[in-house]
């Protein structure tokens, strides 16, 4: 069972009783597996082993934390709950996370800063916000209008495969402004609702990637 070996760790570790309770319960309980803690674990589902290899790997509260893969095979809500304990514990702890992964939503959620490793070799080290700027310098608008259709005339706008009344838009910034487009929006169309997002990040990965590819190629 998983509590024998956190019980094993605060050994190892030399934790204080009353500290290891605290750390314990608490991980325990932001992960939801407290009826599963004497649960053998080979019985245990791929997602609560994950959760059970956190708890273990946060215990002593260490300054650096290394994760490999550490949502791949999970549903949408294991996911999310380890991304958004491992950001706040790298936060509040001061512990820095390297983590490895083909998930573009870890990188999303977790890090500030990414490296991309293409063939042993590193292609980038960069924030994550400068990445959208420097591959893929668009954005996206959608559009709820009471119009069922709305027609931009703007350079550098392209209207994405939408539905009567909900409007698909991406935008590129190198030919015009996102403050020019919704003005114009706003202009020809009674709009109910508008987001702005920018592109998926796999979108920028991929773009990356053939880079790299097309500079092996041409090596």
């Amino acid at each position: 069972p998983a509590m024998e070996s956190f019980t094993l760790l605060r050994h190892i570790y030399g934790l204080p009783a009353a500290g290891f309770k605290s750390t314990l319960d608490e991980l325990v309980t932001l992960l939801d597996v407290g009826k599963k803690l004497n649960v053998m674990v080979r019985e245990l589902s791929l997602g609560e082993r994950m959760k059970m290899e956190l708890i273990a790997a946060l215990l002593h509260r260490p300054r650096v934390l290394f994760l490999d893969e550490p949502t791949i095979g999970l549903d949408v809500v294991a996911k999310a709950t380890i991304r958004d304990l491992v950001r706040e514990r790298g936060r509040r702890d001061g512990c820095t996370v390297l983590l490895t992964s083909h998930d573009t939503g870890d990188m999303e959620r977790v890090c500030e800063r990414v490296l991309v490793i293409h063939r042993g070799r590193l292609l980038l080290d960069r924030p994550v916000d400068a990445l959208r700027k420097s591959f893929i310098p668009r954005k996206r608008i959608s559009v709820v209008s009471e119009e069922a259709e709305l027609v931009l005339d703007l350079p550098g706008v392209r209207r994405l495969p939408s539905a009567p009344h909900r409007t698909e838009l991406e935008v590129d910034l190198r030919a015009v402004g996102v403050d020019r487009v919704v003005s114009q929006i706003f202009a020809r169309a009674r709009v109910l609702d508008l987001s702005v997002e920018d592109p998926p990040m796999e979108e920028i990965v991929t773009a990356i990637y053939a880079g790299a590819s097309a500079e092996d190629a041409s090596a």
